[in-house]
């Protein structure tokens, strides 16, 4: 999201960037760099992160914004605005809030309401140090989001439910945006193997579950039904999944790839078995940017406006879940349908241009305000 949304701001404008990196992250960095007009990084590592998070959990600050305080990053984003002396500041993400110069107007996408994400998981967290660690934090994190209006000219998020949940008042949706998507293609004959798949960071709470919830209660029941399919799990961290698909057949995983559209287009369908979260599933974007139809839990689909048997199956559990995988690997005329569904709503919502665009009217309009 934000990479997409920096490359078309430089289109129109003087783009430098403060971020954090990771030690590994040195090559993307020159490579941002060698887009933008200045880059100014910050190392950072896990064990610094850690550390903050756990002093965080004492200081009545949440663990969201604690793990990432940084008298350096502060000093950076500070020396960086006395010698750019920018119109404007984009700050991404609750914890870089923190690091904000003040005496410049400022805007901040948040992309999600991680308070949503958190009140969310502790109703299907199990460990009940974590459950309660969702709980706290969740109200800590819901604090900090609304005090945002206070700080910052604009709050932008991804999603609807996300900025209703935060509260009205400088609030503004702007949804990822994607390529514009391929048209469904014919896949494969009658009788051949089908390909599932399922693509995102599992470590990411939700994804983690997602994939506990699937080999536990669908994919059984799925690949009994339909013998000649197989199962994709890639992206991010997908490694740790081998623990979850033990006595699973024909289960491959990937782990990550560096293009999600392509991937995915070599499946016949992609599953979003997404229970909790917040703002909007992209790997359901990514899908319908690959022209390949869906099979969701009512709860993916509403961020995407997801309807049943126009742009994916929506299943209301896992049994039906399982029926509609095996309903769409048998009927490749009615994905090729759903495909066209999920285009169409792509086109009309969730291309890259017109979010950018979105986000160059607000950033210009606090610009004015100054």
């Amino acid at each position: 999201r934000l990479f997409h949304m920096l490359e078309y701001l430089g289109k129109k404008h003087a783009v430098s960037i403060v971020s954090f990196v990771r030690p590994g992250g040195e090559k993307e960095a020159e490579a941002c760099a060698a887009r933008f007009k200045g880059l100014i990084t910050v190392p950072i590592t896990r064990g610094r992160i850690m550390l903050n998070a756990f002093i965080s959990l004492f200081s009545g600050q949440s663990v969201n914004e604690g793990a990432y305080r940084s008298r350096e990053m502060s000093g950076a984003a500070a020396g960086a605005a006395e010698l750019i002396k920018p119109d404007i500041i984009l700050v991404y993400r609750l914890r870089m809030a923190q690091h904000a110069p003040e005496g410049i107007p400022a805007v901040i996408d948040i992309v999600d309401s991680m308070a949503l994400v958190n009140k969310r998981r502790a109703q299907y967290e199990k460990n009940p140090l974590m459950k309660l660690y969702c709980v706290i934090d969740a109200a800590r994190i819901l604090k900090a989001e609304k005090k945002l209006r206070e700080r910052f000219k604009a709050v932008i998020l991804n999603a609807e439910e996300d900025a209703a949940y935060i509260g009205a008042g400088k609030t503004t949706v702007v949804p990822n945006g994607m390529p514009r998507p391929k048209k469904a293609v014919k896949r494969g004959r009658k009788g051949e193997g089908v390909t599932a798949g399922f693509m995102g960071n599992m470590a990411y709470p939700p994804n983690a579950d997602a994939m506990e919830y699937f080999f536990k209660y669908i994919w059984k029941k799925t690949s009994d039904s339909v013998k000649s399919i197989k199962m994709i799990i890639a992206g991010g961290q997908s490694r740790a999944a081998g623990r979850l698909i033990k006595g699973s057949k024909n289960v491959l995983v990937k782990g990550y790839v560096k293009d999600a559209v392509r991937e995915i287009s070599g499946w016949d369908m992609a599953l979003a078995p997404v229970r909790y979260g917040a703002g909007r599933q992209n790997k359901i974007l990514d899908a319908w940017a690959a022209g390949v139809p869906v099979v969701s839990t009512v709860f993916a689909a509403r961020g995407v406006y997801g309807r049943d048997g126009y742009n994916m199956l929506v299943a209301k559990d896992a049994g039906e879940f399982a029926e509609k995988a095996a309903l769409l690997a048998r009927d490749r005329r009615l994905g090729r349908r759903l495909a066209d569904g999920g285009r169409e709503t792509l086109e009309k919502y969730f291309i890259r241009e017109k979010s950018g665009e979105k986000m160059n009217k607000i950033l210009m309009a606090a610009v004015k305000t100054r």
